[in-house]
């Protein structure tokens, strides 16, 4: 059954241009360790316009945390995006790298409003984490973390895998540090 009630998902800078037609498959649960609570679900979501309009459909999970964090989204590097970065070294939200971690600089594309509190929130562990593991998009609106892998449906071992990521990713936040 489609929910066409999706306004939360609008909270997060993915969506800003990309209008959601609705959510289906929805499954949710809370994780063993910490007990924080995540959704899953298929969205159907348009890109462009008019006669350059795409549909889309993608799995995502929603991690809703108990505190808040800076808002960030972190994606995959690709090339276009180390040329862009050059050609237009003064936009608004340039790349966050780290030289101590250059392969987690080298993977992602790190940006937000507030870089010194994205530094912060980066501990060592969880960039060492995010080195380590598969490349997921991962985005935070303050209050709530979006994950996903690729714009496509995902099988169901896609979603235990995206599940069992999300859940070593929030234990590495919730850890304090020492």
């Amino acid at each position: 059954r489609a929910d066409w009630n999706t306004s939360y998902l609008q909270n997060f800078k993915f969506f800003d241009s990309r209008p959601i037609e609705f959510e289906t498959n929805l499954i949710a649960g809370e994780y063993r360790n910490n007990k924080i609570r995540w959704e899953s679900s298929d969205i159907t979501f348009d890109e462009g316009a008019l006669l350059a309009r795409e549909v889309y459909r993608t799995t995502v999970e929603v991690i809703f945390l108990p505190n808040s964090i800076p808002k960030f989204v972190m994606e995959q590097e690709e090339m276009f995006d180390k040329v862009f970065t050059r050609v237009l070294p003064f936009s608004p939200h340039q790349d966050i790298n780290f030289k101590e971690y250059p392969k987690f600089s080298s993977k992602f594309v790190l940006q937000g409003d507030d870089p010194a509190a994205i530094r912060t929130f980066l501990t060592p562990e969880l960039i060492r984490f995010l080195e380590s593991e598969e490349i997921y998009h991962i985005e935070s609106n303050g209050e709530a973390l979006l994950v996903f892998r690729s714009l496509r449906v995902a099988r169901s071992k896609d979603i235990e895998q995206m599940v069992w990521f999300s859940e070593q990713l929030v234990d590495k936040i919730l850890t304090p540090v020492i």
